[in-house]
């Protein structure tokens, strides 16, 4: 059973995926946040995560702040989005002497090389076995998922688009 450590996002008094869905919070995260300048809000406060194959990779942030993910996004020179959201996930390992461990909520920043929309969301979670004595096993969430995608990006997406 290794820690996957504590998110510092709340987290519901009870420890179900449920109870996650319903932390309005999360939804007050994602409604007030800035966009930051040189990208343009492509969806705001879906229940899922983009999965696309221009992924680069992820990070585990401090607090529910767009500005971070792009600071992370103007570090690496193939990136023009990113998606910020709330995660539900394990505090532990799930395995078997881990089956169904108790969740924790991070805020998580994806980026992408290509521009991000709306029709590229539709990662809304996995379980993950293996399931305890109850049949139960741990369910992955999301909730408040905001995605940008940078003004340069967006641009190179109407010329290829809409011009041809």
């Amino acid at each position: 059973c290794s820690s996957l450590g504590q998110g510092a996002a709340p987290m519901p008094d009870k420890d179900d995926w449920e109870s996650f869905m319903e932390v309005t919070e999360y939804s007050k995260y994602a409604n007030s946040a800035e966009t930051p300048a040189n990208y343009n809000l492509v969806f705001q406060d879906l229940n899922a995560t983009v999965n696309h194959g221009s992924y680069i990779g992820h990070y585990t942030l401090y607090a529910y702040d767009p500005e971070i993910c792009a600071t992370y996004c103007a570090q690496i020179p193939e990136c023009k989005a990113f998606n910020i959201y709330v995660a539900r996930d394990p505090s532990l390992d799930p395995g078997p002497l881990c089956p169904n461990p108790p969740a924790t909520a991070n805020y998580k920043c994806a980026l992408y090389s290509e521009s991000i929309d709306e029709a590229t969301v539709n990662n809304d979670g996995q379980r993950q076995p293996p399931a305890d004595e109850n049949g139960i096993e741990f369910y992955v969430k999301v909730r408040a998922s905001n995605g940008t995608s940078s003004l340069s990006a967006l641009a190179m997406f109407y010329l290829l688009v809409v011009q041809n």
